[in-house]
């Protein structure tokens, strides 16, 4: 099935690369779609700053905005259909960052690949125990 992405309904909207203390990084099962995976992410309300809607996102999709923002991409505009009352994930785990990419949904990839490549390096410095200031946007 071939896809025009530029004829999509496109919005603003946030991705989240969570890491955790080994370097690692939190993708979740979708509900809808078994054995598709992605990190969270999710649109930007009108005048809200990008940074809140990553943690609004996180604290809706995961059930924590326990996290600490050390870098960012360019936005990233993603489409979707408005989530289900259910929650949108049924499982989690934790993978090396360019294995992400290799998990999720193939009209995400290109995303995912850039979001590897654009925080490679920060996965290995989490990796060899580096502290990371905060991002200051």
């Amino acid at each position: 099935m071939n896809v025009d992405f530029d004829k999509l309904p496109y919005r603003r909207g946030v991705g989240l690369c969570l890491f955790n203390a080994k370097g690692l990084v939190l993708v979740a099962e979708r509900r809808d779609r078994r054995g598709a995976w992605q990190m969270p992410q999710g649109g930007v309300q009108s005048g809200e700053d990008t940074a809140l809607t990553a943690l609004r996102e996180m604290k809706e999709e995961i059930g924590t905005d326990n996290a600490l923002i050390i870098a960012k991409l360019p936005d990233i505009d993603l489409s979707g259909e408005h989530e289900p009352e259910l929650p949108e994930f049924v499982a989690w785990k934790w993978v090396e960052l360019e294995e992400a990419s290799e998990l999720i949904v193939p009209f995400k990839k290109p995303v995912y690949e850039a979001m590897a490549k654009g925080f490679a390096s920060i996965a290995q410095a989490i990796k060899r125990g580096e502290e990371l200031p905060a991002w200051k946007g």
